[in-house]
């Protein structure tokens, strides 16, 4: 049980993040700064997907490499602060 909730928790992270990343992507100026944002939302969504099939010791990365985000952060910036 805590490690679906665990999984769950993770996997709804990922999916946050990516749908933030799409809602900024049409206020980007550069069209290929869009794209990029692009990417990066569908590589969260496809973290989002292996981490629902890949156990949780399997699926995370060393304390080293994980990045802390909060919930409502898009790339480690508060959401008040503008990125245009």
């Amino acid at each position: 049980m805590y490690v679906d909730t665990t999984r769950r928790v993770r996997c709804d992270h990922y999916r946050e993040i990516a749908n933030e990343l799409r809602l900024i992507v049409p206020r980007m100026r550069h069209a290929e700064v869009a794209e990029e944002l692009r990417l990066l939302a569908a590589r969260y969504e496809r973290l989002a997907q292996h981490a629902e099939v890949v156990p949780p010791k399997e699926a995370s990365a060393p304390a080293s490499h994980r990045l802390m985000y909060k919930p409502g952060d898009v790339l480690g910036v508060a959401p008040q602060v503008s990125i245009l």
